[in-house]
């Protein structure tokens, strides 16, 4: 079931981040950009800066739900390279003319210690409009997420595409219960399934 339908039991180590998804309401199969020239919405991409990058690539609809169309991840990769191998790629392949926004974490602006190329410099060097997230507090982003996902029309995924995505929100991205037998305060951090999420939030 778990393979077919992409629905999982609980986690046994602790409990799912976004308890209001599932893929009944929140999934959709072969979901395509609104591309009508000039007047189509913008691509937004929401990315993680780290050495394992990875983004959400996603347009809001005209009834103000979020599609959510694409992801990429990568493991030890340079934020350039990431770019250049993977995500122009497919803007190039699946959404050729629509303009992008790329919504970066904050720390992806803060120059890094081996090069003076930060996160944020390389993807305006490669012409990928650029701007950092609101906040880097993990409250109200998570809140957002739930918003969408309580709402009548907020969220859809495309199973195809964003596979990592789904079992993510379904299964790995979760509060970890401790020893103790209390929850994290925070997400536990597993790549992909926590750089997919947080470029969600």
């Amino acid at each position: 079931q778990s393979y077919v339908i992409c629905e999982y039991p609980d986690s046994l180590l602790g409990k799912t981040v976004f308890a209001n998804f599932n893929t009944k309401a929140h999934c959709g199969r072969s979901l395509k950009p609104i591309m009508i020239g000039a007047d189509s919405p913008p691509l937004v991409i929401g990315m993680d800066a780290g050495r394992n990058p990875a983004a959400v690539l996603g347009q809001v609809q005209g009834d103000g739900r979020l599609n959510v169309l694409a992801e990429l991840w990568a493991s030890n990769m340079a934020m350039d390279e990431f770019v250049a191998r993977k995500l122009l790629p497919l803007i190039n392949s699946r959404f050729a003319g629509l303009r992008t926004i790329v919504i970066l974490d904050p720390a992806g602006f803060a120059q890094g210690q081996a090069t003076d190329l930060s996160p944020a410099k390389a993807l305006l060097a490669r012409g990928l409009m650029t701007v950092p997230a609101p906040t880097n507090n993990i409250a109200p982003r998570l809140a957002a997420v739930d918003q969408l996902l309580l709402a009548a029309s907020g969220l859809l995924i495309d199973i195809e595409h964003c596979p990592q995505l789904v079992t993510a929100l379904l299964r790995d991205y979760i509060f970890e219960t401790g020893r103790n037998g209390k929850l994290a305060e925070t997400p536990t951090k597993a790549h992909p399934a926590s750089d997919l999420a947080d470029d969600l939030r």
